[in-house]
C-alpha cells in the first residue's frame, strides 16, 4: 500500500536486511499496490523520516531481475520475480536466491497477499536446509512450521505440488 511505504523501508533498515525477495508482479492499476524501489527511469524515491532510495543498477535474468539500490548508505539487493509456473523454474530461482543470500544477515520475502508465495518459498528453504543437514525430506514438518505463524502459508494443493516437485529436483540433483 502506498501509505505504508515508509513503514516498509523503516522495517528494512531496522532489520538490517540486505536482500528482499518479492514473489509477485506489481499491479500498478491496483490502488493498494505500488512499486517500492527506484528504477533507472525514476532513480530516487524520497520517503518520510529523510529516507532516500537511490537506484544503482538493474541486472536482468531469464526469470527475474535484480535491482541494487542505496538506502541511507546501506546496500540492498532486491530480487523481483513473477511466481514461477514450474517446479524447475521455482527451484532454479530458489538456488540463485540462496547463493546470493549467503552473505546476507536478514532476508525479507514478500508476495502480493503477504502469505501464499512467501510461505512456499520459506517452506522450500526449510525443506532444503533439512535435506542438506540431516539428509531427510520432510515437507509436512516444513509446512506446519510456516503455517504456525500464518495459516495462509502454503495454501492449496498447487503450493504443495510446487514444494514436492522442487524438493524432488534438489534430491535428484544432489543425492542421485
Amino acid at each position: 500500500m502506498p501509505n505504508t511505504l515508509s513503514d516498509f523501508w523503516r522495517l528494512i533498515l531496522e532489520m538490517k536486511s540486505e536482500m528482499i525477495i518479492s514473489l509477485n508482479d506489481i499491479n500498478l492499476d491496483d490502488e493498494t499496490c505500488c512499486k517500492f524501489w527506484p528504477t533507472a527511469e525514476d532513480p530516487e524515491i524520497h520517503l518520510e523520516d529523510s529516507i532516500v532510495l537511490v537506484f544503482k543498477r538493474r541486472i536482468r535474468f531469464t526469470q527475474y531481475d535484480i535491482y541494487s539500490l542505496n538506502i541511507i548508505y546501506k546496500q540492498v539487493i532486491h530480487i523481483y520475480i513473477y511466481l514461477p509456473f514450474s517446479c524447475d523454474e521455482f527451484f532454479s530461482f530458489w538456488q540463485d536466491a540462496d547463493s546470493l543470500s549467503r552473505n546476507s544477515r536478514n532476508i525479507i520475502v514478500t508476495c502480493f497477499d503477504g502469505a501464499t508465495a512467501s510461505g512456499v518459498f520459506v517452506a522450500l528453504s526449510s525443506v532444503i536446509e533439512r535435506m542438506r543437514i540431516e539428509k531427510q525430506c520432510d515437507i509436512c514438518t516444513a509446512v506446519r512450521m510456516v503455517r504456525h505463524n500464518r495459516k495462509q502459508f502454503v495454501g492449496d494443493q498447487s503450493d504443495l505440488l510446487l514444494l514436492y516437485g522442487a524438493a524432488l529436483i534438489y534430491n535428484m540433483k544432489y543425492f542421485s
